[in-house]
């Protein structure tokens, strides 16, 4: 039977002082454990619960969750690296989604300014189909078309 000491206490058989929160170990007799109790020193420590620090048992125990630890805190630092890395590789995703950003906007402004020249001309050419139709209107007068004028002789030198 394992017992808890609840109080300050000392182990008559060894000498040993227990402090309040100890697992009482060597487990004492019956009739040590019996007066122990009744003086209100130690009390019962239900089978199935985790062993206290300090006892045998539990040092493996304690070895056992320093490895799992040891092995946690790589894990972590693994982990930590990993995060550092995505967040260098989201820095770089980034910057580099900026300037094509910036080109994209630099292409839309080109083909705003493309398309405005474009309209420009388009309107210039209207206006000169528009003329040549009427200078050809105006040639052609209301008896069809004009006759060409006769060339001019050439002079002749001497």
């Amino acid at each position: 039977m394992r017992y808890l000491v609840i109080s300050p206490c000392v182990d008559a058989r060894t000498g040993k002082e227990f402090a309040a929160g100890d697992e009482f170990l060597p487990e004492p007799d019956t009739a040590q454990a019996e007066r122990l109790i009744k003086a209100g020193c130690l009390d019962f420590i239900p089978d199935g619960a985790p062993l206290l620090p300090g006892t045998d048992h539990a040092d493996a125990v304690v070895v056992d969750l320093r490895d799992q630890l040891a092995r946690a805190n790589d894990t972590i630092i693994g982990l930590n690296e990993r995060v550092g890395q995505l967040t260098a590789a989201n820095d770089d995703l980034a910057e580099a989604g900026k300037n094509i950003a910036a080109k994209l906007e630099a292409a839309r402004n080109e083909l705003i300014a493309a398309t405005g020249d474009l309209n420009t001309l388009r309107a210039e050419r209207d206006q000169l189909e528009q003329q040549v139709k009427d200078l050809t209107d105006n040639l052609k007068g209301e008896d069809g078309p004009a006759e060409p004028a006769a060339a001019k002789p050439a002079k002749q030198r001497s």
